[in-house]
C-alpha cells in the first residue's frame, strides 16, 4: 500500500504527541473540575460527562491532524489514499472485513472469557465496555443519539486515522513493516481498556490493517470499522447484547 505523499515517522511521533497532550490536558482540568463525577462508574456517570470525554477524545484528534496537514501543506486524499482503489473493491473490502471479523472475533472474545474465568477467576472482572454500560441504562433518547453519531461515524474516523493512518504508516515507514502490523493492533486493543474485549479488538486491528492494505485507501477500513460499532450499537438499542449470542 503506497501513497503519493508520506508523514515522516518523526513528525508523527510529534503529531500523536500532541494529540496526547491535548487530550491529557483536557481530561486533567475536568477531572479538577468535577472530581467526584470522574471517579463515578459506568453506571452512576451521568451521560453528558460520558459523551463529553468521548467527544473530545475523537474532536482532538480530527482537530490537531487537520491543523497539522494544513500547516504542512500535506493533503489528506493523498496521505490517506482516498482516490486509490474503486468505489466498489473498497466497500467490497471494507464489507468482507466486517464479515471476516464478526464470527472470529466473537469467537475469540469467548475463548478470552473462558480462560480469565479458568485461570484468573474474579481477579480481573469481566465487564463490558464503558459504552456499553452507558447504553443498557435508562437515558434520553437525545443521548443514545449523540452516542450513535459517536459510535458509529466519528469513533471510526478518528481511531483509523491515529491507528492505521498515522502510527500504522508511521512504524512501517521507519523499516518495521512487522511491528507496525501486530504492534499498533496490540495497541489498538489495549487503548479500549477492557480485559475481555482487548485481544479480539487487537486481532481486529489486524483484519482492519489487512483491508487498508489491500486497497491502499483509509475508507475501507473506516467502513469496516463503523459496520462493526452499528451491529453493536443496534444489538444494544435492541436491548440485546453480545453474552446472548455467545453463549447459544
Amino acid at each position: 500500500m503506497d501513497s503519493d505523499e508520506h508523514i515522516d515517522p518523526l513528525d508523527t511521533i510529534r503529531l500523536v504527541m500532541g494529540i496526547f497532550i491535548g487530550l491529557i490536558l483536557t481530561w486533567g482540568i475536568v477531572s479538577l473540575a468535577f472530581p467526584h463525577e470522574i471517579k463515578k462508574t459506568a453506571e452512576e456517570m451521568n451521560p453528558i460527562m460520558f459523551l463529553f470525554n468521548t467527544f473530545t477524545f475523537q474532536v482532538i484528534i480530527l482537530t490537531v491532524v487537520g491543523v497539522f496537514f494544513k500547516l504542512n501543506n500535506l493533503s489528506l486524499v493523498k496521505v490517506f489514499g482516498f482516490k486509490n482503489s474503486s468505489v466498489g473493491l473498497v466497500l467490497l473490502c471494507g464489507l468482507l472485513g466486517y464479515i471476516v471479523f464478526l464470527p472470529l472475533g466473537l469467537q475469540l472474545q469467548k475463548i478470552v472469557i473462558i480462560l480469565i474465568k479458568t485461570f484468573i477467576g474474579d481477579a480481573i472482572p469481566v465487564e463490558s465496555q464503558m459504552v456499553v454500560k452507558i447504553l443498557q441504562r435508562e437515558i434520553p433518547t437525545g443521548y443514545k443519539i449523540l452516542i450513535g453519531i459517536s459510535t458509529v461515524i466519528l469513533a471510526p474516523i478518528s481511531e483509523e486515522i491515529l491507528f492505521r493512518g498515522l502510527l500504522y504508516n508511521a512504524v512501517k515507514n521507519a523499516g518495521y513493516p512487522l511491528v507496525a502490523l501486530y504492534g499498533v493492533s496490540l495497541f489498538f486493543g489495549v487503548i479500549h481498556n477492557n480485559a475481555i474485549a482487548m485481544l479480539p479488538l487487537a486481532f481486529f486491528g489486524v483484519i482492519l490493517t489487512v483491508v487498508y492494505e489491500i486497497t491502499g485507501n483509509l475508507l475501507a477500513p473506516i467502513i469496516t470499522h463503523s459496520l462493526f460499532n452499528l451491529t453493536n450499537y443496534c444489538i444494544l438499542m435492541l436491548n440485546l447484547n453480545w453474552e446472548m449470542i455467545l453463549n447459544k
